[in-house]
């Protein structure tokens, strides 16, 4: 944070717990779309990227959780980020294309994934 920039992202998909003797549970789900490029619209990922600035991190989960993964997937907070990223850069996207709204949904998203999985997982982020 203390060298000069106009954006900064810090993302962390990793285990806030210092030993971990739990087994990861099984999970098989997809919801990682891929879209073709025809379908982003290019004013979003500008307003991401070009337009945006402030400071934003993020991690996967709190301290003393663990941070899961989905069996033979990214892990829970990456899947719901990948998902929210790719639907806010849509034309026409269901979220709005700003960092707030996009960290915001990812929480959302990796606590029902965790759920759905008999889990407990909330992502901390801050940003400004």
């Amino acid at each position: 944070k203390a060298k000069p920039h106009r954006l900064l992202l810090c993302i962390s998909e990793a285990c806030n717990k210092e030993r971990v003797d739990e087994i990861a549970p099984s999970l098989s789900y997809n919801t990682t779309n891929h879209y073709s490029e025809t379908n982003w619209d290019p004013a979003r990922i500008q307003s991401l990227f070009k337009n945006a600035s402030g400071n934003f991190i993020a991690t996967s989960s709190e301290k003393g959780q663990l941070s899961y993964t989905i069996t033979g997937l990214h892990g829970f907070f990456t899947t719901a980020f990948i998902t929210t990223f790719n639907t806010a850069i849509l034309k026409n996207g269901r979220i709005n294309a700003d960092w707030n709204s996009i960290f915001t949904q990812v929480c959302i998203r990796t606590k029902a994934i965790a759920n759905e999985a008999g889990e407990t997982q909330n992502p901390v982020w801050s940003g400004n």
